[in-house]
């Protein structure tokens, strides 16, 4: 009986290493993107904070901005 427990136990520890191995992965992919985004989240919610409509203007900005870069720069396909 013990030894089907030890034998679940490490079919866990298996699937918990191949889904730690998958999100180092996607993190190892889309280190840049997240970055980017704290970043901006940095930027507006103090704006916010400091006045509503300053903040919406910063994030009409922003969003101008992102939207150029992506004319300029499409996302690859390949992810």
């Amino acid at each position: 009986m013990r030894s089907l427990m030890n034998g679940g136990g490490n079919i866990k520890s298996i699937k918990l290493n191949k889904l730690k191995d998958k999100f180092l992965e996607l993190l190892c992919i889309y280190i840049e993107d997240f970055f980017i985004l704290v970043g901006l989240l940095f930027i507006i919610i103090p704006t916010y904070i400091v006045n509503i409509i300053i903040g919406l203007y910063v994030t009409g900005l922003i969003f101008i901005m992102l939207g150029i870069y992506f004319a300029r720069n499409p996302l690859k396909k390949e992810r």
